[in-house]
């Protein structure tokens, strides 16, 4: 993945403007359908899953997009209403993550610089209520979206605010792509880049500047975490299980 581009502090900087600017993007029919337990175990509820995921963790299972496994391990600790995560991987730069569970899965979005978020969209046609972060933010902000049923065209940001309290405005274009859909912000002069899986009605997407963030969906098992992920501008999905 590529390195990040900006700090946290541009980012929040830029979000608290409050002009409104046309956003270009790419994204598609996640499909996941095949995504959970193997074994059957029954999911746990969001209380449950909220408390279940923080701690160490065993990568158990882990592909590439080449197909070549990998192992490591992957450390969760809770920040006020989201999450941080830290992949430690053999002879590999460092990989943060910030995750927002949702019922029984979460959703994160990763990366190797300083710039990562994630954003958590509910779907009603094409209206898209969002909840996000970005690492070393204080806490979530919203992310309202109104544009055409389907999750493939340009959506304007009809309420927005940061983790800091500002406000923005804005468009995002959202458009299919294999498994996956892409995402572009632009908000005043500044742009996101961002790449999303759908599980049911929601939107799950990892987001940066430099549009070097991934996404990764983790259903919350007991002692286990069920993980498909996807890089940005990449059609295809991986699979990284989490076990402790």
């Amino acid at each position: 993945m590529n390195g990040a581009l900006l700090s946290l502090a541009a980012i929040l900087a830029g979000l608290a403007s409050t002009p409104s600017t046309s956003v270009a993007t790419t994204g598609s029919e996640g499909a996941i359908a095949a995504f959970g337990s193997p074994t059957g175990a029954e999911p746990l509820d969001t209380a449950k899953a909220a408390a279940d995921v923080v701690g160490s963790w065993r990568i158990s299972s882990a592909k590439l997009m080449n197909g070549n496994a990998y192992t490591g391990n992957v450390s969760i600790s809770p920040k006020s209403d989201f999450y941080e995560l830290e992949w430690a991987l053999p002879n590999q730069p460092k990989y943060g993550g910030v995750g927002i569970i949702v019922g029984d899965k979460l959703g994160v979005g990763w990366g190797t610089g300083a710039d990562y978020g994630v954003v958590v969209y509910d779907v009603a046609g094409g209206k898209l209520t969002g909840s996000w972060t970005v690492k070393g933010a204080p806490a979530r902000g919203v992310e309202n979206l109104d544009g055409p049923a389907g999750l493939n065209g340009v959506y304007k940001i009809t309420k927005a605010t940061t983790p800091t309290g500002g406000t923005y405005a804005g468009e995002v274009s959202i458009k299919p792509n294999g498994a996956v859909y892409d995402l572009l912000w632009r908000v005043g002069s500044s742009s996101y880049k961002g790449v999303g899986l759908k599980d049911g009605s929601k939107l799950i997407v990892g987001w940066s500047t430099g549009g070097g963030a991934g996404v990764v969906l983790y259903k919350v098992l007991p002692k286990k975490l069920d993980g498909i992920w996807a890089n940005p501008e990449n059609p295809k999905t991986s699979v990284e299980v989490l076990e402790k």
